[in-house]
């Protein structure tokens, strides 16, 4: 699970941060099944210490069938890889050579398939629902899912403590009014003065704005 994270989950993440211009500081969300592998103590400690800006979400236990967007729709997506056989007919050899050898060729080639074919998983999402709501990309950032949010979080004490509890604690992660923090409400008082005195000529202070006073043109 480390190396899938260090080398899988974060370059993703890095890259997608890249493409839609957001700070590295951006936080991303790792949805992962409920398995002991990924609730274990071990793992939750060296997550929340080696990449604090993931934030792990599980689905609900005995709910992947209804969640899960490979288990909803992606894996019936595969079928094509097993030459037309039903899937309920298809025997595997479960022999550890051949399970070895087999693996690596299947994942390439539905790799490759998904990579042709992009808009299966976003119809995955879609079609991955609890109710009325569903996993997509433009039903979790519409209007609706927002305001959502926010009355959860200003309403449901709980809740907001649970999501709030995530957030690591991180030596970094400082108080924006604390006096190490670099911005002017954490100035000594004095030394705006002096930071006024030294205003350009052509800069001037109006009404506790300032103003350019100089040639525009």
């Amino acid at each position: 699970m480390k190396e899938w994270v260090d080398e899988c989950v974060v370059p993703y993440a890095n890259r997608k941060c890249q493409e839609l211009g957001r700070l590295p500081t951006q936080k991303a969300i790792l949805i992962l099944d409920c398995w002991s592998v990924h609730k274990g103590e071990e793992f939750l400690t060296w997550m929340k210490a080696s990449h604090p800006l993931i934030i792990l979400v599980f689905v609900p236990a005995g709910s992947s069938h209804q969640v899960s967007m490979c288990r909803v729709s992606v894996s019936g997506n595969t079928a094509p890889t097993s030459n037309g056989i039903p899937v309920s007919q298809v025997k595997l050899d479960t022999g550890l050579g051949t399970l070895r050898d087999a693996s690596a060729a299947w994942l390439m080639e539905a790799w490759v398939w998904f990579c042709d074919h992009p808009q299966a998983v976003r119809d995955a999402w879609h079609d991955t629902k609890f109710g009325d709501w569903d996993l997509s990309y433009e039903t979790l950032t519409s209007a609706r899912s927002r305001t959502l949010v926010h009355e959860r979080f200003t309403e449901d004490i709980p809740f907001s403590l649970a999501i709030s509890s995530q957030i690591p604690t991180d030596p970094l992660f400082v108080e924006v009014d604390s006096p190490k923090f670099d911005d002017d409400s954490a100035l000594d008082p004095n030394m705006l003065v002096d930071i006024r005195g030294q205003l350009p000529m052509d800069v001037e202070e109006q009404e506790g704005g300032y103003i350019y006073t100089g040639d525009v043109a």
